[in-house]
């Protein structure tokens, strides 16, 4: 059994690249890699325009968050991966409400749900799909095989970073769902109850990110976050 990874964050251009959506991604790389067995050379990362992320002090390639280039990588998985084998789609970024919704990546280009559904139900792999980005819940309206998808917020809603922002500057569902996997939020503060479980991430998620409705002391501005679940897997589900 393979686990294989593709993280992704277009930032759409330098003035909408918020430094918010680097913490993500180098924080779900550490993750993947010290909490859940990936090997570095089985998770791809394609990140505004390519520049390098950081892992410690050492230094990570990316690709640029180009349309053909992701698009490519994941036919290429229609190819290659197998049932015995996992892929985990991490999406930290801008998205879009227009259709059935899209994500954006670098520049003037995007990726409609649509299509990343139809090439993900061709890739035999069991699939974990985290989607933060704004109207990622649109895609709770398609099917997609053997998989489980979790939203930053419902169908048609946009997502939030965090509200202070000077003590963690990452996306609000984002850094709550992965601490929880990881067992501590970036600062270190520990989370006793955390580990490698999607299901318990999200219900960890939903009670604590600041502006959901199920948390006792949610931000009351008028901003909702309410991170959903759509999973056909069996069993214990992890990244």
């Amino acid at each position: 059994m393979g686990k294989h990874a593709i993280l992704l964050s277009g930032g759409l251009n330098k003035k909408y690249n918020s430094r918010r959506y680097r913490n993500d991604l180098e924080f779900a790389y550490k993750i993947l890699i010290e909490d859940c067995g990936y090997n570095a050379e089985n998770i791809q990362i394609f990140f505004a325009d390519g520049k390098d992320l950081k892992y410690g002090s050492v230094g990570i390639q990316t690709m640029a968050a180009e349309k053909k280039e992701l698009v490519n990588a994941l036919q290429k998985m229609t190819e290659e991966l197998s049932p015995a084998d996992s892929l985990t789609l991490i999406v930290s970024n801008h998205g879009g409400n227009a259709g059935l919704g899209c994500i954006y990546l670098w520049g003037n280009e995007f990726l409609e749900l649509e299509l990343l559904v139809q090439i993900l139900n061709k890739i035999s792999a069991s699939k974990n799909i985290i989607l933060e980005e704004c109207y990622g819940g649109n895609i709770l309206d398609m099917n997609v095989d053997n998989a489980c998808i979790v939203t930053a917020n419902e169908r048609g809603l946009v997502s939030y970073g965090c509200l202070n922002s000077k003590l963690y500057e990452y996306d609000e569902f984002l850094l709550h769902f992965l601490s929880f996997i990881h067992g501590k939020y970036p600062d270190g503060k520990d989370i006793k109850t955390g580990e490698n479980d999607i299901i318990k991430a999200h219900e960890y998620a939903l009670k604590n990110d600041i502006f959901s409705p199920y948390n006792p002391q949610r931000y009351n501005g008028g901003c909702v976050e309410t991170p959903q679940i759509k999973c056909n897997l069996s069993g214990k589900v992890r990244l």
